[in-house]
């Protein structure tokens, strides 16, 4: 079969015109004049719908990427917007908080520190003084 097959595709076109009643000067097929334009214009309709298809199928991945892209480009927009909306709130409470913070003043806590521990020590001083006299 497919030594047929490839002897038929390997044969070489033959054309003759032949006139009615006349013998076909070889086997195959005969057509007449309005059989090859039918063949021809065949081949022209396969090729035209074959473009209108092609056409059609970049258009609708032209207007497919379109769409992705405008999608994207929205989504960069929004997160853009609510970094920055995010990085203005942010900011804004850093300056409140410092409007609010107050330093301490690390000179009462060194006296208070002191004075525990002056207090501390002379009541030990004191207790071990009295449990040394009894």
């Amino acid at each position: 079969m497919k030594i047929l097959l490839l002897s038929v595709a390997m044969a070489e076109p033959q054309s003759q015109n032949v006139e009615k009643g006349e013998p076909a000067p070889y086997h195959g097929r005969i057509f007449n004049d309005e059989a090859v334009a039918e063949i021809i214009a065949q081949k022209e309709i396969a090729k035209d719908e074959c473009s209108i298809n092609m056409s059609h199928q970049e258009k609708t991945m032209t207007a497919k990427h379109d769409l992705e892209l405008q999608l994207l480009r929205a989504e960069l927009d929004y997160e853009k917007q609510k970094g920055e909306k995010l990085i203005a709130i942010r900011d804004e409470q850093i300056e409140k908080l410092q409007e609010h913070y107050k330093p301490r003043n690390g000179l009462w806590w060194a006296i208070g520190g002191f004075t525990i521990g002056t207090l501390s020590s002379l009541g030990i001083y004191y207790s071990v003084r009295q449990i040394n006299n009894d």
